[in-house]
């Protein structure tokens, strides 16, 4: 904010009441959030969801001991939002070169995506488990300078 300016911003964006059907749990790496943004608005068609963007992303609901606590909160969100907007999807986002499984679950890049797509598959189980959703997994890779965003059966 430069001297002189507002304190207050207004959206141009109208609040939208549309009913919000879609959950998306990501990472929270900001090199990969525009991107996702646009996945859910153009791919799913989605783009008014509730979102959870977490390090990881679903990597802390794949029962890793040092996350446990972190996979607790974010599973209670998920059964929440799941009661409150009676939610009919659930979108998971991992993507390549993760920092959260490099330096918290020691996962080297050579292992990397394979433990990812593991965790995806785990993740969709907990949540399935909990709450009567449909859940799709993707997996977010740079292509060209751009984001590539493959699908992952779960």
């Amino acid at each position: 904010m430069a001297d002189g300016q507002s304190h207050a911003f207004e959206s141009t964006v109208p609040f939208g009441a549309a009913n919000v059907v879609t959950l998306c749990v990501s990472c929270s790496d900001g090199r990969f959030v525009l991107q996702t943004d646009e996945f859910m608005a153009r791919f799913i068609s989605q783009p008014a969801c509730d979102r959870l963007a977490v390090p990881g992303g679903a990597a802390c609901l794949a029962g890793h001991v040092p996350v446990w606590r972190e996979g607790e909160v974010v599973g209670e969100s998920v059964r929440f939002l799941q009661r409150a907007h009676d939610l009919k999807t659930v979108i998971l986002v991992a993507h390549e070169d993760c920092g959260f499984y490099a330096k918290t679950l020691g996962i080297g890049a050579e292992n990397m995506e394979r433990f990812q797509i593991e965790d995806l598959h785990k993740a969709a189980d907990r949540i399935r488990g909990s709450a009567p959703v449909e859940v799709k997994a993707f997996y977010a890779r740079r292509a060209g300078g751009k984001v590539r965003f493959e699908a992952v059966v779960v």
